[in-house]
């Protein structure tokens, strides 16, 4: 399995409905500013992650599925003054089984991954014990709905990915010291942690 296909597996979600972002500007002195879309046709394809990686569209993933699993959810912590390797250090303290990665805005999707399918109340009750035990109560949770009812037309929320433009991205994973993970670390670090 080559590195797309693997995020394509790893970020599991919805099969009618994906986000796309693309990006006005990068600095790391700002929000990001740029145009989001929900493409309700489907969801994300190969083609889709291999623009991400590649740099040409960014990828939104809606986390829950439509039985109401996931296989993963992130804790989102839009504070753009965050120290992010203060942050891994917490997570380390703690034994917490997370990967935190730097969100395109300049604050932290600390994801958790599970090795099979959970329903999206038991993961987003988990991460929200979890963001307030880490003091940070209060914000987003990923998957945003507990459940969604298909026949009335329901997709979810998504959250745009780590690793836009792969190893050139301001989106990057820390390893457990706080340091920056290249694409291909970042997924084994996943699956190192795995749950």
């Amino acid at each position: 399995m080559d590195t797309i296909e693997k995020l394509h597996s790893i970020f599991y979600g919805s099969s009618r409905a994906y986000g796309s972002f693309m990006v006005h500007n990068s600095s790391l002195s700002q929000k990001t500013q740029g145009i989001a879309k929900t493409n309700k046709t489907m969801g994300a394809a190969l083609k889709h992650w291999r623009e991400h990686i590649e740099g040409t569209k960014g990828l939104g993933i809606i986390p829950i599925d439509e039985e109401n699993y996931v296989k993963w959810g992130a804790i989102d912590i839009d504070i753009y003054s965050l120290n992010l390797k203060n942050l891994v250090k917490k997570v380390e303290e703690f034994e917490l089984p997370l990967v935190v990665c730097r969100s395109k805005s300049g604050g932290a999707h600390v994801y958790c991954f599970v090795k099979e399918k959970v329903s999206a109340a038991i993961m987003q009750d988990k991460l929200r014990e979890i963001s307030a035990g880490l003091g940070y109560g209060g914000v987003e949770i990923f998957p945003k709905q507990r459940e969604i009812l298909v026949d009335r037309g329901d997709i979810g929320s998504w959250l745009n990915m780590p690793y836009f433009d792969g190893d050139n991205s301001l989106r990057y994973a820390f390893d457990n010291e706080g340091n920056a993970l290249s694409l291909d670390n970042f997924i084994k670090f996943i699956e190192n942690r795995l749950v």
